[in-house]
């Protein structure tokens, strides 16, 4: 059916402090669902909220999401920390909660030697043979980054897609200049 996206953001002197990306889509009966964007496509499809106010931004968000012409919203997948799971629900939407899928987590150490050294025997191996035939093929690294790195980093990310989505006669989402940007912002909040 048709879609559109419906994006939310909340602000305070400039600064972003959530950001709720959203879209409607009509299915065959005509029904206008609200979706997460990326429902269906990543592990967590979910908004982003910064901790500090995350009440006042769940406040705006849920007003923003009373002028958006819907009727059913269908958030799957998400987290159990979701600020979509937290917090009170306007009494005007009407909400169930159903649990269908445990999706397990991995809480990671602080650097990565622990990281690889908590990992089995035989994964480790399959990781050193992996860094070996890559390394065939020209130096690799794995680097913790600035603001500005980054940014080019992102300008990598985005040849890479393309280039991918290319080989394949199709366009990603992110050939789309205002997604480029969207992810721009966050790098720089």
């Amino acid at each position: 059916g048709k879609s559109g996206a419906a994006v939310i953001t909340v602000t305070h002197n400039g600064r972003l402090l959530a950001l709720a990306p959203f879209y409607v889509v009509r299915d065959g009966r005509g029904i206008r669902q609200l979706r997460l964007i990326g429902n269906g496509h990543t592990d967590y499809p979910d908004l982003l909220v910064e901790p500090d106010g995350a009440a006042e931004s769940m406040a705006a968000i849920w007003e923003g999401l009373a002028r958006i012409p819907w009727h059913m919203a269908i958030f799957t997948d998400l987290a159990s920390g979701s600020p979509l799971l937290s917090g009170p629900v306007p009494s005007q939407f009407c909400t169930s909660i159903l649990l269908y899928d445990v999706a397990p987590c991995l809480v990671l150490p602080a650097d990565i030697q622990t990281f690889q050294d908590g990992l089995p025997r035989g994964l480790r191996r399959t990781l050193r043979r992996g860094r070996k035939r890559l390394e065939q093929h020209g130096a690799i690294s794995c680097d913790q980054v600035c603001v500005e790195e980054s940014e080019k980093m992102l300008e990598v990310l985005y040849q890479l897609h393309t280039d991918q989505w290319r080989r394949r006669n199709r366009s990603g989402v992110l050939r789309e200049m205002r997604v480029r940007e969207f992810h721009r912002r966050v790098v720089r909040t």
